[in-house]
């Protein structure tokens, strides 16, 4: 495991990011996380690379804050460059976690083959229970061995993904296994405290 670049900082490593990759977001503060998600969100809609934002909450709500960033959500959504998009727990699905994953999937590319796409995603809406820790570990390695062979997720596209996780609640002895099976499953990690700019690791994998 190396610094992705002596002294990187969150901010100055999406700014770097042009090629497929699987990076891991670590956050204590929602803002400062979002601050971050948006400008690698951003950085692509520049370059006219398509951007989704998920989430498990109110579509309008990050709409709003993204506005407030700064980006013109109307513009590149009329421009079909940009899609926030509302899933469902996919633990919830009565077919399966697999099958749950797919059909969120199936939401956040329809129609969108091809090309470079920036995401921000994490696979199930809490890391609480044992269950959930579970569905969780199995969705990232899935989505993560994805991008060594071509599927639903990776598929063609220059794809880069983010996957933010809230520190906060999370317990050493309930989560070690989790934390260390998200660092062998992503490319990078970034490290987003809220007492200082963090940092971001590149991860081999």
């Amino acid at each position: 495991m190396a610094v992705a670049d002596q002294g990187m900082t969150p901010l100055g490593f999406i700014n770097r990011l042009n090629k497929q990759k699987h990076v891991v977001l670590f956050y204590e503060d929602e803002s400062y996380a979002e601050r971050i998600e948006f400008r690698l969100i951003e950085q692509g809609l520049r370059k006219k690379e398509r951007g989704i934002y998920a989430t498990f909450g109110e579509e309008e709500a990050v709409r709003n804050r993204m506005d407030s960033y700064g980006i013109d959500v109307e513009h590149y959504k009329k421009n079909d460059l940009l899609r926030i998009v509302k899933l469902n727990d996919p633990t919830k699905n009565p077919a399966g976690l697999e099958t749950g994953l797919a059909t969120g999937i199936k939401r956040l590319f329809d129609g969108w083959d091809g090309g470079s796409l920036r995401v921000v995603a994490r696979a199930v809406p809490k890391i609480e229970t044992e269950e959930e820790i579970r569905a969780n570990m199995n969705a990232e390695m899935l989505t993560h061995a994805s991008f060594e062979m071509p599927t639903s997720v990776s598929g063609n596209r220059n794809l880069i993904l983010m996957c933010p996780y809230p520190i906060s609640g999370i317990v050493p002895e309930k989560h070690a296994e989790w934390f260390r099976h998200l660092m062998r499953h992503h490319h990078a990690a970034i490290f987003a405290p809220r007492t200082s700019a963090g940092i971001a690791l590149e991860l081999g994998s």
